[in-house]
């Protein structure tokens, strides 16, 4: 009894640091900002439109985000343009934060989700609150938090460990499940609407949860999962080209040719996909997205514990725990080629797990938890493990950290570039403080107190400008 009482004090007192980690830097106005692309996007709506229903129609326009007309983002489209209103709206009853979103609550019920998902995948509750602990203080979950940037990979990171959680119950039942399996369904198709990268849960469930698709009482289910992405493409095709011509006659809608850009035909500028693929490349992306998550000396940690756990499972263990390194490989390659699409080269932001891979930390954390789970009925595994774990979080906060300060000075740079002297001479070097957040917002409606206080503000504090009138 005084064993567990031990354990669980330990696990908890993890669990809580890791969140306290996390409203620790959500709150901090210096590493929190606004993306250069959102900022131009609100400069545009804010000042120019009303918000009406029937701009739920935003669902199919391209240009919302400053995106030009082939991505498949459609949710992302309309959430982003949701969110200009919302943000406008909170600033005129309290001083706005700088990267506060619409995708804030989605963030923390992915968060719940995962836990739930480990919790089934383990049967062990503290390891579920160790690797929901690991993965609120990696680089792609805080990436959504501290960054207001395209709402595309919050959402997907949603999505994904939403739609897991439920392959994961359905797994669990002897029986059909006729509504767990509808909401499958129905948000695995929602998922792709949000992102490239959660085209991935086509092939992660079925090899993660084989049961959920294999079972002779499940070929309903089974045929509604397997119809999801050639109803998508159908969608892509024909449905959203005719539905974006018609309620926004200015654009084009070319997935496919963006997509393969096949003799530089739809792109000139650009290379195709074929001409971008090299073996050396995908290998650079996948090392970036495992080095900014873990370190290398985490990577070490990390196939430590999985071989650990290897030997210490039962045979039913060793399969659900070879099924996740396999889960991981593919998306590793799989996440590898889209950061292959995104570049004329390799990768050039070398983002790795910062927002682009954000779902490397979700897949990458579901092996780390289930090696965790295996080895917690142990007692000697007890210490070593949470020391792991720690040293895991430690470099996952401490590379998110050292990235966003780089984005921010980069970022700083364009944003400069953009506005120019339309909002007069400001001070590169300013930090972001509350204190000058909330001074500023006080004074709205007051345009001389307004523009005498700007000087005290960075290039990339912008938005600030437009939100508070």
């Amino acid at each position: 009894m005084a064993s567990r009482s031990f354990a669980n004090l330990l696990v908890g007192t993890f669990f809580l640091a890791a969140v306290g980690v996390v409203l620790w830097w959500i709150t901090d106005t210096s590493i929190t900002w606004m993306h250069p692309e959102i900022f131009g996007a609100e400069r545009h709506y804010l000042n120019n439109e009303q918000l009406y229903w029937r701009d739920v129609w935003r669902f199919f326009d391209c240009n919302v985000l400053s995106d030009e007309c082939h991505r498949t983002r459609f949710l992302s489209y309309l959430l982003g343009f949701l969110n200009h209103y919302f943000r406008g709206a909170v600033a005129g009853i309290m001083p706005p934060h700088p990267s506060l979103s619409l995708t804030w609550p989605l963030s923390f019920a992915g968060a719940y989700f995962f836990w739930r998902l480990l919790r089934n995948l383990t049967d062990n509750a503290s390891a579920a609150l160790i690797g929901t602990g690991l993965y609120v203080v990696s680089p792609g979950f805080l990436s959504g938090l501290v960054l207001l940037f395209n709402p595309a990979k919050p959402l997907a990171s949603f999505f994904v460990t939403f739609t897991l959680w439920l392959a994961s119950e359905i797994g669990r039942k002897d029986t059909r499940q006729g509504h767990l399996a509808a909401a499958l369904c129905a948000a695995v198709f929602l998922a792709y609407c949000s992102d490239e990268t959660a085209w991935f849960l086509y092939g992660a469930i079925p090899l993660l949860f084989p049961g959920v698709i294999l079972r002779r009482d499940r070929r309903a289910l089974a045929f509604g999962f397997l119809a999801t992405f050639p109803l998508f493409l159908a969608f892509v095709t024909w449905v959203v080209p005719y539905s974006a011509e018609y309620f926004w006659r200015h654009q084009h809608f070319d997935f496919w040719g963006w997509t393969f850009n096949i003799g530089r035909s739809s792109v000139p500028t650009e290379m195709s996909l074929l001409e971008r693929f090299a073996p050396g490349n995908l290998w650079v992306n996948a090392a970036t997205m495992a080095n900014s998550q873990f370190g290398i000396a985490g990577l070490a940690l990390c196939g430590a514990l999985a071989i650990a756990a290897f030997f210490a499972a039962d045979a039913k263990q060793r399969l659900l725990l070879a099924r996740s390194v396999v889960v991981l490989s593919a998306f590793t390659v799989f996440q590898s080629l889209l950061l292959l699409r995104q570049a004329n080269s390799v990768s050039n932001v070398l983002s790795g797990t910062f927002y682009y891979g954000a779902l490397f930390s979700v897949f990458s954390l579901i092996v780390v938890t289930i090696s965790i789970g295996t080895l917690m009925g142990r007692k000697w595994a007890l210490l070593p493990t949470v020391a792991a774990s720690a040293y895991m979080a430690i470099v996952s906060g401490t590379s998110f950290h050292d990235f966003n300060a780089r984005w921010i000075a980069i970022h700083n740079d364009i944003y400069a570039e953009q506005i120019g002297d339309s909002f007069g001479r400001l001070d590169k070097d300013a930090a972001l403080t509350w204190a000058r957040i909330e001074r500023y917002w006080s004074a709205r409606g007051d345009a001389s107190r307004l523009h005498a206080m700007r000087g005290e503000f960075a290039p990339k504090d912008a938005w600030l400008f437009i939100e508070v009138k």
